[in-house]
């Protein structure tokens, strides 16, 4: 595996987690089987359309583990993702949430103040993620997406935490605690706003 491609430690931590070989991942993804091994091997970056259709069926496929709590599946993904790995993993996808909303502004009407920001389902499912692996690492990817639409947007208005929070709601799994994730923007609003030079 080549560990200077993120999504190859990415890629067969679903598939391990999930308890599947390539062609079962391959049968419930949709994704071709050698498609899988090359993104595997590091031999080739997949788009983001194809990391989702696996991670879909990693959850759709994947086998339930009896004898595990949610929060023992989730620390054991933590330890098979080197550490370089979850850094450009948790940059990148703050980087392409940020990317995806700022262009949805650029489309449509522009940021407007109040207005929930939708971070998308795959920044909600990473940061629910880390959320129960690695708080510190969950708060330095919603700082850093934070400050991507800062440092990046053209609106006259900057975006506020309210919003980005306010938008979490719509992007996180669907079977996320509810408990955690209160304790989660609590910490945000406790934390995010000292993370990085000017206040947001």
């Amino acid at each position: 595996m080549d560990n200077t491609r993120p999504a190859a430690g990415i890629v067969k931590a679903l598939r391990t987690l999930a308890g599947m070989s390539q062609r079962e991942l391959a049968e419930a993804s949709g994704v071709a089987a050698s498609t899988i091994g090359r993104i595997e091997s590091g031999a080739m970056d997949p788009s983001l359309e194809t990391v989702s259709k696996l991670a879909a069926g990693a959850e759709l496929g994947g086998r339930v583990v009896k004898t595990m709590t949610a929060e023992q599946l989730w620390g054991e993904s933590a330890k098979l993702i080197p550490n370089p790995v979850m850094r450009t993993m948790c940059a990148h996808t703050a980087m392409a949430a940020a990317d995806q909303v700022l262009e949805g502004f650029r489309m449509g009407a522009g940021y407007q103040p109040g207005q929930a920001v939708h971070p998308g389902d795959p920044f909600g499912k990473v940061l629910a993620w880390l959320w129960l692996t690695d708080r510190a690492a969950a708060m330095l990817t919603l700082a850093d997406f934070c400050a991507q639409l800062r440092d990046h947007g053209r609106d006259p208005a900057p975006v506020t935490l309210d919003d980005v929070l306010a938008g979490l709601t719509f992007a996180m799994p669907t079977r996320f605690p509810d408990a955690e994730f209160e304790a989660l923007i609590a910490e945000a609003r406790r934390t995010v706003p000292g993370m990085y030079g000017r206040p947001f």
